[in-house]
């Protein structure tokens, strides 16, 4: 197809450095037509009186100084940016079972050891999902760590740059977890064994809210992955609306301390914004060029650095600072897309995934209440007065007491137990909606918590903290709390 018009005036008010810079790059196989007229440009350059050349222009790309020596040993730190140098293999042991029993340790302060060590196995074969995939797709350093208070990070540095290996390590974290969980259930149905519902119960939920599209959860990462890959700066907005969803999700859920930290993950953003723009100058500066892939060498560096040195920030870098950002953008340019059918099909086996593991949570609930939560109906005389009573065995131990209409609601005083059979909470029903005041119990029959409702509203919170009672408002209560 013959060259525009444009494309050829573009060329002609181009100098003669600058047109010689563009032939050198330019890929003759792919763009014959624009080597040849390119290089008939400068042979007419070449012919001119220097003074009657065009000159360079404020905007256009020009031979800069460059603020950081492009030597050989900066072009090596850029490609063996993330590698680390080897530890002792019992150290790494040593390291991975500390951060166990860290996160074993922090965990005692909120959930009994049991539960502890659940939520840690569950945390670890998520993790070693991350692992041995990226072990499969060849990353280098790979390494395993559990996080106190967030949970764990798998971390390595691909050695090939390719989309849908990115996109099948970000799932391959929960989707273990959610089929052992379906697995346990399905034992828990069979065997009536709590523990396995406990198991299921943990993994399906760990896994399952994994699996959102909110970033930096696994299922956000996908679909950055997936749908932005191409598109940096849409991937970059994507991003950041996405922490700010997850951040409102902590915030109903009442999780404060991981607010905070997904608040520390937004500044990181700013970055990754910059680093956006600059891969969209490159990747218009290899267009111009005919070039589909940058390998790295000196010469590219250079070129790369000229690009975006009017990028303070990037000027302004240490050395380490620059080949890690030169590092990403050499990475995202180079990085081998998929179809638009692979596209399709990996978001609907993020659709599929999530749906999995909806059904392992209802199927688990209702496997739960069949097998071991069972109602019988009584008739008793309360004050002189017969009223109808529900007795809730689960497991076979009394859990709660309930009194009911003629409509089968709960309609009057009810009475929650713990394992030890003793009142856990006092309630009070209308016509089945919450109603009056409700007393939670600690162990030593001390009341720990009020709550007043209002048929079925909740009015405020009052908690009892070193001997004096705090008043929340219902307006201050987190928003899945009051719908509770």
């Amino acid at each position: 197809m013959p060259e525009s018009k444009e494309y050829i005036e573009h060329v002609n008010s181009l100098p003669l450095d600058e047109l010689e810079e563009i032939l050198f790059y330019l890929n003759k196989d792919a763009y014959p037509e624009r080597h040849e007229i390119i290089q008939k440009r400068i042979d007419e350059l070449k012919s001119m009186p220097e003074e009657h050349r065009p000159k360079a222009s404020d905007d256009g790309l020009q031979v800069k100084e460059i603020k950081v020596p492009v030597d050989d040993d900066f072009v090596d730190e850029i490609a063996n940016f993330g590698i680390r140098r080897k530890r002792n293999p019992w150290l790494n042991l040593f390291l991975f079972a500390a951060s166990i029993l860290l996160f074993v340790n922090c965990g005692l302060i909120q959930w009994n050891l049991r539960y502890a060590l659940l939520i840690a196995v569950v945390v670890l074969i998520h993790e070693l999902g991350h692992f041995f995939s990226m072990k499969i797709f060849k990353y280098d350093n790979v390494s395993v760590f559990l996080l106190p208070f967030f949970g764990g990070i798998t971390i390595g540095r691909q050695t090939e740059f390719r989309v849908r290996d990115e996109a099948i390590v970000a799932l391959a974290g929960p989707l273990p977890g959610i089929i052992i969980g379906i697995l346990s259930a399905v034992i828990y149905r069979y065997s009536g064994n709590p523990i396995f519902y406990s198991v299921a119960i943990t993994f399906i939920a760990v896994n399952g809210f994994n699996l959102f599209p909110l970033y930096p959860l696994d299922g956000g990462v996908f679909v950055d992955t997936v749908l932005f890959s191409k598109y940096p700066r849409a991937g970059a907005v994507y991003r950041c609306l996405m922490v700010l969803a997850l951040i409102w999700v902590m915030d109903l859920l009442d999780v404060r301390y991981l607010k905070w930290i997904f608040l520390l993950y937004l500044p990181g953003l700013l970055p990754v914004w910059k680093n956006a723009l600059a891969v969209n100058r490159v990747r218009g500066w290899m267009e111009a060029r005919g070039l589909a892939s940058l390998s790295l060498n000196k010469e590219n560096v250079l070129a790369i650095e000229k690009v975006i040195d009017d990028d303070d920030d990037f000027k302004a870098s240490k050395k380490k600072l620059k080949a890690y950002r030169l590092y990403e953008i050499f990475k995202t340019v180079n990085k081998k897309g998929i179809s638009r059918l692979s596209r399709i099909l990996f978001l609907l086996l993020l659709a599929l995934s999530l749906a999995l593991s909806g059904f392992g949570i209802c199927y688990t609930i209702v496997a739960h209440y069949r097998r071991s939560v069972q109602y019988v109906m009584e008739t008793a005389v309360v004050q002189g007065q017969s009223v109808m009573r529900a007795k809730m065995y689960e497991d076979g131990y009394l859990r709660g007491m309930y009194t009911i209409d003629s409509d089968k609601r709960y309609d009057g005083p009810a009475v929650l137990y713990d394992a030890a059979g003793r009142d856990s909470v006092i309630m009070n029903y209308y016509h089945g909606k919450k109603n009056g005041i409700w007393i939670y119990l600690k162990d030593d029959r001390d009341t720990a918590e009020m709550r007043a409702f209002d048929k079925g509203e909740i009015l405020a919170r009052y908690e009892k903290k070193s001997g004096e009672w705090k008043i929340t408002k219902a307006s201050d209560i987190p928003f899945l709390e009051r719908l509770r």
